[in-house]
């Protein structure tokens, strides 16, 4: 027995399974995009860290010499025991604030353990990382897109391309669904061997048949009509869906390059204009301090605003950083490259 399907409905379903295959491995490519942005966001923010990190124990040096020299004053009868407690105490929460920011580092080493593994984690060392990247592919990338409409780039997004598989798969389940009006043979032979004999005494003769149907589809509206409609609308719904996700990535870039102007405008003003003046600052606060035209809580205050600042600006280049990645997400701004994983088995 064989039955022949309607039309071209075996050619078209393998047509089917083939797109639906290659929307698997886009999203693997999707995949590798999202883990690219996460373990960079993680060395960002672990090279952020180590760079206040290194701002804290320079600002916890100075303030160290700064409390010897007030405690050798203090023995001669210059200084008043409250500047030496107050330098004691800034000393004390420097301390403080390293040891939180070894906790951080040691946090963010673990979360990069989901990637590397336990195993990297049980011998990792000190990461030397950066809170800044070069970002070149990205700039080129950016030189060659409108300033509002990214939807160039964007088509080549493993997401956008996934859109157009399912739409692909819809087109084609359409052409599925058209082959329903089309007429379906079947052929069936039987053949049957028979051992008795006749009602004549003699040996019965074997019997073969043949059978070729026809199945026709005359009413259509109730069935074949309906499915070839959703097929149809179907289509429609993945079109849309492509359209509302490419103006949603849309929108995400452009709200990212308006963060990027705006650290970069920020951090501008850092470098140009408030670090020299709180560096400036301080250094006349020291220098009346030393002549006793400056209270010590005025050095202090100095101090602390010099190091705000200076971690305020690591921030910004880190958080630019950030918004760099996530643009190198959305418009395949990331230099890396993939390796086959080796898959090891484990012996029971």
């Amino acid at each position: 027995m064989q039955q022949f399907e309607r039309g071209d409905t075996l050619s078209l379903q393998e047509k089917k399974a083939n797109q639906q295959a290659d929307g698997m491995s886009l999203q693997i490519a999707a995949r590798e995009r999202e883990v690219a942005n996460a373990i960079t966001q993680l060395w960002l923010e672990l090279g952020y860290q180590q760079q206040a990190e290194s701002i804290l124990k320079e600002n916890q040096r100075l303030m160290r010499e700064l409390a010897n020299f007030i405690q050798t004053n203090y023995s001669i009868g210059k200084n008043e025991a409250q500047d030496l407690l107050n330098a004691q105490l800034q000393v004390s929460k420097l301390d403080e604030k390293l040891q939180a920011n070894a906790q951080m580092q040691r946090r963010i080493t673990s979360q990069l353990s989901e990637w590397l593994g336990a195993e990297w984690l049980q011998h990792a060392g000190k990461l030397q990382t950066s809170n800044q990247l070069p970002w070149t592919t990205l700039a080129e990338r950016l030189g060659n897109t409108n300033q509002t409409k990214h939807f160039t780039l964007l088509a080549d997004h493993p997401m956008v391309k996934m859109a157009d598989t399912a739409i692909a798969v819809s087109k084609t389940q359409v052409d599925l669904a058209e082959q329903a009006y089309a007429p379906q043979f079947g052929v069936e032979v039987m053949y049957a061997y028979r051992q008795a004999n006749g009602m004549n005494g003699q040996p019965a003769p074997d019997l073969v048949s043949a059978y070729v149907t026809l199945d026709i589809p005359l009413f259509t509206e109730n069935r074949q009509d309906k499915t070839l409609a959703a097929a149809q609308y179907q289509v429609g719904a993945s079109q849309s869906q492509k359209d509302l996700l490419l103006a949603q990535m849309n929108a995400k870039v452009n709200a990212l390059l308006v963060d990027r102007e705006n650290l970069e405008q920020r951090l501008s003003r850092y470098n140009n204009t408030l670090i020299s003046q709180a560096k400036a600052r301080t250094q006349a606060v020291e220098r009346g301090y030393q002549n006793n035209t400056a209270q010590f809580s005025d050095v202090i205050a100095a101090t602390s605003d010099e190091l705000a600042l200076a971690l305020e600006k690591q921030r910004l280049i880190t958080d630019l950083n950030l918004v760099s990645s996530n643009l190198a997400a959305l418009l395949g701004g990331f230099d890396y490259q993939t390796s086959t994983p080796v898959i090891q088995t484990m012996n029971q």
